[in-house]
């Protein structure tokens, strides 16, 4: 049942972006590359409930897409490489509610 609210929840803001990928766990334990110091080693660091996206911004940098949704929530998204992306979606306060990977169909 999880799921398919994530599916519902994310599927408005990501079904543009992302036809050709499908979501992968395995991007969870990707590293940040390059990433600053104070800044999580990989994917899985940016915690759920407590990220800022100012925060996954500084250490991911600039996000390859970025899309708004009418209700105030946000996505952020990054190439990790030329097969997988992760996207960061936000509540309306820019608090990170949850993060997903998807590897490239």
């Amino acid at each position: 049942m999880i799921k398919i609210k994530t599916l519902i929840l994310l599927a408005p803001l990501l079904l543009p972006a992302m036809s050709a990928y499908a979501e992968t766990p395995q991007s969870a334990s990707a590293p940040v590359a390059d990433h600053p110091a104070g800044c999580p080693d990989t994917i899985s660091g940016f915690v759920d409930g407590k990220v800022k996206a100012e925060e996954v911004q500084r250490c991911m940098g600039k996000p390859i897409n970025e899309n708004h949704n009418p209700d105030g929530r946000f996505i952020y998204m990054y190439g990790l490489n030329e097969n997988q992306v992760v996207a960061f979606l936000f509540d309306k306060d820019g608090i990170l509610i949850r993060k997903r990977g998807f590897q490239k169909n």
